[in-house]
């Protein structure tokens, strides 16, 4: 990597870990860690989703690792936007691999084909109106077997029919996450929040949700910066929504 990359000019490789979410997390107690250091995980297993759902992946097939970041740049209103960022860089990434259907689902999973290839975990520490540092997690799908994968999930395998070396995705991986980082760090908002709606779940097409036990048909008309997304029913009516306060159905 060239120039001012940061993401994975370290990395920690662990054979079996929990979570590596949560032992990054244990680590930033104890010690100063460089920033964008990676820890990744051969194995997960008790991998974490957002707002504690698992995420789960057959040792070695997949990438499980965490990014520990410190942008104490930005805003802590603004730190979805991180989100933002970390996805855009997962969907450029899966759009050089060849996959032409990739799409952002809010709030933090990649999708191809109405199948989760992706999901990402940012867990921050705050100090103040600071973010002290960031964990950012990711689980990405390269090498799992389609016949072992559930009907609702893919990979880089499935999608291509080639396996992959996932030392060499990491760095590609990193080399798109670093761009992404360093328009957040030049405060390029307004680019990343147009650029992540235009490759968004649900703009300008509706989209199947549950919420509560009703199903109604919804388009994604905005997202916060608090990370809530904007929701408008095909009647006009809109609402507002935080995470897990529905389910995508489509």
């Amino acid at each position: 990597m060239q120039g001012s990359s940061i993401i994975g000019n370290n990395i920690l490789k662990l054979n079996a870990v929990d979570s590596t979410n949560t032992y990054a997390m244990a680590l930033l107690k104890k010690q100063k860690l460089p920033e964008g250091m990676i820890i990744q995980a051969f194995e997960q297993t008790a991998g974490r989703g957002q707002m504690g759902t698992n995420w789960h992946s057959l040792p070695g097939e997949s990438l499980t690792f965490s990014v520990i970041l410190t942008p104490e740049f930005l805003p802590v209103h603004k730190q979805f936007y991180l989100s933002m960022a970390v996805s855009l860089a997962l969907y450029d990434y899966l759009r050089t691999k060849g996959l032409s259907s990739v799409v952002i689902k809010w709030p933090n999973d990649i999708i191809v084909d109405r199948r989760k290839i992706a999901g990402i975990l940012i867990e921050t520490s705050l100090k103040g109106e600071t973010i002290q540092h960031a964990v950012v997690g990711i689980g990405l799908n390269i090498n799992s077997n389609p016949d072992e994968l559930s009907t609702v999930a893919t990979s880089l395998l499935a999608e291509t029919g080639r396996i992959h070396d996932l030392e060499a995705e990491l760095h590609e991986v990193c080399q798109h996450l670093d761009t992404y980082y360093a328009l957040l760090k030049t405060g390029k908002f307004e680019k990343l929040k147009q650029e992540y709606m235009s490759k968004l779940l649900g703009v300008g097409q509706p989209i199947q949700v549950v919420r509560g036990n009703t199903k109604t048909l919804v388009k994604v008309i905005d997202i916060k910066d608090s990370g809530k997304v904007v929701l408008e029913e095909i009647n006009g009516n809109w609402w507002v929504a935080g995470f897990k306060e529905f389910e995508w159905t489509y």
